[in-house]
């Protein structure tokens, strides 16, 4: 899909700020020198199709004492709005809290925005309202969770019909040592999906139903000493769908996953420092993945998604051999028991292993 469509960005800003507010407005036109046509199934019937897209908006943040408001409000060239705002401030010295509404307008086109949300970002067709606070009761206890309550009001991708969920997390930490930190976190998704309702004589129905997602992680690093730290991890993983029966008609599944990690940090006399990790997973598929991040090259962010059953291990060297060279080097392999091929198409390999070597040279003056 290389070098088929050439695009033109003409945009700019104004803002105005002082110690306790910042106000401004954004506006850009993005021209195409081919016509984009939008796709032909339902969900992407209000998908931007044209050869300019045009998108404005202000914004807003006023802070007061400890508390702040903050807001933006946007249009594009079809005079469709998305909208978000919210609060956020300190009561007392222990207890932190935000709360923020959204609106996302089905078919709003932004192409250069990534909006907060549910849907990853794309800023159309959704609505929602995020809460959360953080509490410390004490020096060394801290208590952290969500709630984010979304709604999608027009089909999407893979649900034929408007759909909505609800996705919470509690977290709970305890640092009783400077070099000793543990927690425990449990997070919940309910979330409307789509599939195919077979029922008796009938031919398949486009229906939706709620999957739930959750997961419990506890983790425990320990610093033995400003060289070398530990960090261990235990995470399942639970999930549940709605599936057609021949007989009863509708009915429930459930797939479960677990995964253990051990990572450890080593850090050398000046000139380098080596991350090392040793993971093992096992789920029933991928719906019951279990997601984790990798200390990886600089400005690069990955976390993988991990289903079957196999073992993850990785080592990134970190090298300073001068004060303006850093050299990063990541050897990753991937382990999957009982298969003969990991990967599908292009990216299919033979064997059971998934092996990279990622190199990295940063020079700064």
């Amino acid at each position: 899909r290389r070098d088929q469509v050439i695009e033109t960005l003409l945009g700019g800003g104004l803002e105005w700020f002082g110690k306790r507010h910042r106000v401004g407005a954004v506006g850009y036109q993005s021209s195409f020198d081919i016509p984009i046509e939008a796709g032909s199934l339902p969900y992407e019937a209000e998908e931007f199709s044209g050869d300019r897209a045009r998108v404005g908006s202000v914004f807003g943040h006023l802070i007061l004492g400890r508390h702040a408001l903050f807001g933006e409000a946007a249009t594009d060239q079809d005079g469709k709005w998305a909208s978000i705002g919210g609060f956020s401030g300190r009561f007392g010295r222990s207890v932190r809290a935000v709360i923020s509404a959204r609106r996302y307008a089905p078919g709003f086109t932004n192409l250069h925005a990534f909006a907060f949300g549910e849907s990853s970002g794309s800023g159309q067709n959704e609505s929602g309202l995020y809460a959360g606070v953080q509490i410390r009761p004490t020096r060394t206890w801290r208590l952290a969770g969500y709630i984010d309550n979304y709604r999608f009001p027009a089909p999407r991708f893979g649900v034929a019909w408007p759909s909505s969920g609800t996705d919470g997390l509690v977290l709970v930490e305890h640092r009783p040592r400077r070099w000793v930190t543990w927690y425990v976190q449990g997070r919940v998704e309910s979330k409307d999906t789509g599939y195919a309702a077979t029922l008796p004589d009938q031919p398949p129905l486009n229906a939706i139903a709620p999957t739930i997602r959750s997961s419990v992680r506890g983790q425990l690093q320990y610093d033995f000493s400003p060289r070398l730290s530990s960090r261990s991890r235990v995470e399942l993983t639970a999930f549940s769908e709605a599936s057609s029966g021949a007989s009863s008609g509708v009915g429930t599944s459930r797939r479960y996953g677990y995964l253990v990690m051990q990572d450890l940090r080593i850090v050398g006399p000046q000139w380098w420092s080596i991350d090392l990790r040793v993971a093992h997973f096992d789920t029933d598929g991928f719906d019951a993945r279990v997601y984790t991040y990798e200390y990886d090259l600089r400005y690069t962010f990955s976390v993988p998604a991990f289903s079957g059953q196999g073992q993850r291990m990785y080592a990134l060297l970190n090298l300073y051999p001068h004060e303006s060279l850093l050299l990063q080097i990541k050897y990753g392999v991937t382990r999957f028991e009982f298969v003969d091929t990991v990967g599908s198409g292009l990216d299919q390999l033979d064997g059971n292993r998934i092996r990279e070597l990622r190199l990295q040279l940063i020079w700064r003056r």
